[in-house]
């Protein structure tokens, strides 16, 4: 247990802080755009790429971190409805729906990932496999969560 709660630390620090600094680099890329098209007439070619892959990668880590907090889309009408059994069963279940959708995204996102290292952006010229490589790294954060929630080892640690 004592492993677990160093690595759940560890991911869940890493997740914060590339949040913070992915937003942060959206926020400054997007305002430089709009900075350098409309009071300098003269667009820059490599923002707007940066804003989209940010985006892309904020989402793939957040949804990691959702995952952690249950902070995925529910249907919580029955909750009140049904007994606390049931409801457990339900999180369990849920949670192997997520652990399977995680395994997925992995091995698709990695096939993905890795078959386009060489193809490179048009306007910040970094390979599109990097872009792509947080699938299988947002995957693998899904699929540690999930698979502590199914195993129910997230409230013991």
């Amino acid at each position: 247990m004592k492993y677990l709660k160093i690595i759940d630390r560890a991911i869940e620090s890493f997740c914060k802080y590339s949040l913070c600094l992915l937003f942060i680099m959206i926020i400054i890329a997007g305002f430089m755009q709009v900075f350098w098209r409309y009071a300098l007439n003269n667009p820059l070619t490599w923002s707007d790429e940066l804003c989209r892959y940010g985006m892309i990668w904020l989402t793939f880590i957040g949804a990691g971190l959702g995952v952690k907090r249950y902070s995925h889309i529910t249907i919580d009408i029955l909750k009140g409805y049904l007994p606390e059994s049931v409801n457990a069963k339900i999180e369990r279940l849920n949670s192997l729906f997520i652990l399977v959708f995680s395994l997925v995204i992995i091995y698709f996102g990695a096939i993905i990932a890795f078959q386009n290292m060489n193809q490179f952006s048009p306007g910040l010229y970094i390979p599109m496999g990097t872009i792509y490589l947080v699938m299988p790294i947002g995957g693998l954060i899904m699929l540690f969560y999930s698979s502590l929630q199914l195993f129910q080892l997230q409230k013991k640690i």
